[in-house]
């Protein structure tokens, strides 16, 4: 395979092609019949592009096909035309409307990994640009809950991890059900993932099964998160936020030409911290304080008008003093709200670092890149109260003393598509490897409390345990007109993956050596999965584009550190979904419109439990039941009058197990039929009302800009069998100021009400946390371009 890959590249820089026919135009704007000096105009899927000179023309040389060409200008909305050329020249001429009387028109770059209308594209999709990202104070993933119909992001308190909830499917163990990408590159799970929103460019969420192209864990959708990338502009922005709570967050990025036309840079700082919103009662102290900070560099140089070369960087790093601030019941949570007692202060640290090397060719006849990347993680804990009182029950630290707990992944994907040109048939074929080392080195320690019900305390558990997963796949994609306005998409992709670990556990009792009570020992599975994809598209007008589209999507299966041989492993679970789209732009670009149901049946639920007999130190994860989810989503993105938008986002689910089998305490089946699935609301709702308003002074704008957000979520069920639940409620979140030469100051408030609400509950422990109160603050910014 490696010999094809090698032929493939001397191909595409050996081949040489005779650009005969041209491209020209004129960019005007609609408003004054101005000429638009400097909008950027380019050839989607391509490296062709150029800039509109003083008279507001452009031309490009090109080889005959069909191409995508968008316009972009400051002030003005994004906007695109599909042309294609046979063998004559041709004129393109482009009227641009303000961006406050009409909507960009969208491109999104996940659903077949490369530039396509987010109108031609056959799946739900909802991309949220970075101004939208300012405005909605995006700072983490965690923050994205509910900004699409049937999305959900439980936060476990503990800022390591976060749990997407997509149409129903979400993930109960460390492996995600929801895939995230940043950059390109896949976050394996929560020990990779780099959680924090900065400097970001563009998010986009894929509902549905994604195997045929992005593979494993992406069961339930994806989510791709792109930073920004430097151009021939120089840009740069400097951002203060502070707020209640201590809040102090500093943001600063900047990028541009070192060499125009061939070396590009950016870099990019982020520096914060925050009290908890929590108080020990304890001791009387803060708890869930958190201080974070992160550096990312970017060189893309272009080697020539075909080939670029990007070499990216990341580093980021959080602390946590006060780790999950869990009470018991939320019943418990809600009578005392924001206290608890625990007579341990874990700490949660946390090092980060992703290193990336892209290489592009962009050709008249195919396209193709290769992204290698490298992520290192170090995870630690330090005394973290388990039991979650204000007795010395237990604690949990990793990594043990001596032992390390750095975890190390490789992965690199190639792929190779057709060009930019392609008149007909789109494709794409490509191929995916990865390894990852995890060791997982951890203590429990059993305090006075504890001899309650264990005689030997206090003592300790000493786990050890090296676990590696290795794993390629192969997939190719290919959309066909069978017509002039209907299209067929077919796909599929073929994963293999092993998974192993070696374990061994000691017990210390007082002051006596450590004795092993769990020799070392090997476990080792392998799996593999086939993901297909298969879907209609039809452009009923030149606006409304209608689909029907069946995927299939994958979660790995795995092994567990258990002595019950019946756990030992679990297999993959797996979710078929159906779905029947509508999409389309009315009243001249003023309203987009996207309206999908579907249906997903689930298999071999991989569910996480306490291990029988454990004392619930241990959990396992079973292939426990099938479940199916029914929905309906629309988004709408409307324009009502002269900068004044509204949009709105509605996800309604029936998501449940139609079969569901746990294990009690002492190991006995526990069955459950027709239950709710968890972290599933049957509603979910999102408004937002924005304004701006620009008055001329002089030769400047000043730009006033302020929106209100409404969310509301149904309630939601937290347990197996339904008994833990939150009742439905709103939030209201609400920013207001102005920008003026670049300057901005804006105040802004989230959960204006104060509204209290149950975040999270474990579905097999008592122990709830609360979602945040109210926040409040002013940013502060300076930018140029």
């Amino acid at each position: 395979m490696n010999k094809i890959f090698t032929l493939l590249f001397l191909f595409a820089f050996y081949t040489v092609s005779a650009q005969n026919l041209k491209i020209s135009g004129k960019v005007l704007t609609n408003d004054s019949d101005e000429i638009a000096v400097g909008a950027t105009i380019r050839i989607l899927n391509s490296k062709m592009g150029s800039i509109s000179d003083t008279n507001g023309e452009f031309d490009l040389a090109v080889d005959p096909g069909t191409y995508i060409l968008g316009v972009s200008y400051l002030g003005y909305a994004k906007q695109q035309k599909e042309i294609t050329l046979t063998d004559k020249n041709l004129i393109v001429n482009f009227e641009l409307i303000p961006d406050i009387k009409a909507l960009d028109e969208v491109i999104v770059m996940s659903a077949a990994k490369s530039e396509t209308p987010i109108l031609n594209v056959p799946a739900s999709i909802t991309r949220i640009e970075s101004q939208k990202v300012d405005k909605l104070r995006l700072w983490n993933q965690r923050s994205m809950s509910t900004l699409s119909g049937n999305l959900s992001v439980v936060d476990y308190g503990g800022g390591d991890g976060n749990n997407y909830s997509i149409r129903g499917v979400s993930s109960t163990n460390f492996d995600p059900s929801i895939t995230t990408y940043i950059d390109g590159i896949n976050q394996f799970d929560i020990y990779s993932n780099i959680e924090f929103l900065h400097d970001v460019e563009s998010i986009e969420i894929l509902k549905g099964p994604q195997g045929t192209l992005f593979g494993r864990n992406a069961l339930g959708g994806v989510i791709n998160i792109t930073t920004k990338q430097p151009t021939n502009d120089w840009r740069g922005k400097a951002q203060v936020s502070l707020g209640n709570f201590d809040l102090q967050r500093y943001d600063l990025s900047v990028s541009g030409p070192i060499i125009k036309d061939k070396l590009y840079f950016s870099a990019a700082g982020l520096l914060g911290e925050q009290d908890g919103f929590f108080t020990n009662t304890f001791d009387n102290s803060n708890f869930n304080a958190t201080e974070y900070n992160g550096v990312s560099l970017s060189f893309r140089y272009d080697i020539s008008d075909n080939w670029s070369a990007t070499l990216s960087g990341k580093r980021y790093s959080r602390e946590l003093v006060g780790y999950v601030p869990y009470v018991g019941t939320p019943q418990e949570a809600l009578a005392n709200p924001f206290e608890l007692a625990q007579d341990a202060v874990g700490k949660s640290m946390q090092d980060m670092t992703q290193a990336s090397f892209k290489l592009q060719y962009s050709g008249d006849h195919f396209n193709f890149k290769n992204v290698f990347s490298v992520q290192t993680s170090v995870l630690e804990y330090q005394n973290v109260d388990i039991d979650f009182t204000s007795f010395d029950v237990a604690t949990f630290t990793r990594p043990i003393e001596g032992t390390d707990n750095t975890v190390n992944v490789l992965t690199n994907e190639f792929t190779f598509s057709n060009a930019a040109g392609a008149e007909r048939l789109k494709w794409i074929l490509g191929t995916y490897v990865f390894k990852q080392q995890l060791p997982i080195n951890q203590l429990i320690r059993s305090g006075e409390a504890a001899v309650a019900f264990d005689p030997t305390a206090p003592n300790q558990t000493l786990n050890f345990t090296s676990n590696s997963n290795d794993g390629f796949a192969v997939f190719g994609q290919l959309t066909y007109p069978i017509s002039n306005k209907v299209e067929i998409i077919g796909g599929i992709r073929y994963d293999y993956e092993e998974r192993a670990f070696d374990t061994r556990t000691d017990f210390i009792t007082g002051n006596d050596p450590a004795v092993t009570i769990s020799p070392e020992r090997s476990i080792k599975t392998d799996f593999d999965a086939f993901s297909p994809k298969l879907g209609f598209s039809w452009n009923a007008t030149n606006n409304t584009n209608l689909y029907l589209t069946y995927s299939r999507g994958y979660r790995i299966g795995g092994t567990n550190t258990s002595l019950d041989s019946r756990f030992e492993s679990y297999d993959p679970e797996t979710s078929d979904n159906f779905e029947l789209g509508a999409k389309g732009r009315l009243f001249d670009n003023r309203l987009e419109f996207a309206l999908s149901a579907f249906y997903i049946q689930r298999n071999d639920i991989q569910l996480q439990v306490a291990e029988p007999g454990s004392n619930g130190f241990n959990f396992v994860t079973l292939n426990s039941g099938d479940g199916q989810n029914l929905g309906l989503e629309m988004d709408l993105n409307f324009i009502l009058s002269k900068g004044l938008r509204l949009s709105y986002n509605l996800g309604l689910l029936n998501a449940e197990y139609t079969t569901l089998e746990l294990l009690d305490a002492e190991g006995n089946p526990i069955s459950l039929e027709d239950k709710k699935a968890i972290i599933s609301p049957p509603s979910t709702s999102n408004l937002m009302l924005d304004y701006t308003k620009v008055i001329r002074l002089g030769s400047n704008d000043l730009v006033f800009n302020g929106n209100i957000q409404w969310t509301r979520q149904s309630e939601i069920f937290f347990d197996f069998s339904n008994t833990v639940s939150q009742e439905a409620y709103s939030l209201f979140n609400a920013r207001v100021g102005a920008d003026y030469k670049g300057i901005g100051l804006y105040f802004w408030v989230q959960n204006i009400s104060d509204e209290q609400y149950i975040q999270w509950s474990a579905p097999v422990a008592p122990i709830s946390t609360l979602g945040a109160p109210r926040t409040y603050g002013v940013t502060m910014s300076y930018e140029f371009n």
